[in-house]
């Protein structure tokens, strides 16, 4: 068994480290050693979830954020303390044996990703190619004339790609920022403000 305070995955300034996973995947008995690292505040928050998928894929993504978290902090998973800045982004809680760490998750369908950065803010997106209702409306409010030209560009087979690409990637931009989501016609819109 790992000792995470003994074992530590470097992080250099100019790396960004993704990682992957299938919360779902996880046995019973995993699970719940991911649920056994969670706060009391991280158990509140997935007891109010319905049971079943939803409220099992908080545990797992949590509690594997927890994890890997431990890799690069030497910390115990359940011992990582988090901080919320103003637009909600979660940050750790650092003390002077602790290197300054950014991270983001991002979830759809049953795949998760992380992903970690020393000294810059840092956001992922992860989406499950799906059909989308009027693509070209939401490319036309949220996304510029660029973006919108190289969705247009695309072969009709090829665009829904195109749109998850373009929509992952603002996603993403988004999130490392942690603001709200920027349309042209309405400019910042914090969600819940």
């Amino acid at each position: 068994k790992r000792d995470a305070l003994h074992t530590r995955a470097p992080l250099g300034g100019n790396e960004i480290h993704v990682w992957t996973a299938r919360p779902l995947s996880h046995p019973e008995e995993e699970m719940e050693q991911l649920r056994r690292s969670l706060t009391p505040d991280e158990s509140g928050r997935a007891e109010r979830l319905q049971p079943g998928p939803g409220r099992d894929m908080f545990i797992a993504t949590r509690g594997i954020l927890r994890r890997i978290l431990s890799l690069y902090l030497g910390e115990e998973p359940g011992e990582i303390e988090f901080g919320y800045g103003k637009g909600g982004k979660p940050f750790v809680m650092g003390t002077e044996n602790t290197p300054p760490i950014s991270f983001n998750l991002s979830h759809s369908h049953e795949v998760a990703m992380y992903a970690f950065a020393a000294g810059r803010e840092v956001g992922i997106d992860v989406e499950r190619l799906r059909d989308v209702r009027k693509p070209e409306d939401v490319i036309r409010r949220f996304f510029s004339e660029t973006e919108g030209e190289f969705y247009s560009s695309r072969p009709e087979e090829l665009r829904l790609e195109a749109f998850f690409r373009l929509w992952t990637f603002r996603e993403a931009s988004v999130k490392a920022s942690g603001r709200g989501v920027f349309t042209k016609d309405r400019g910042l819109v914090i969600p819940g403000a």
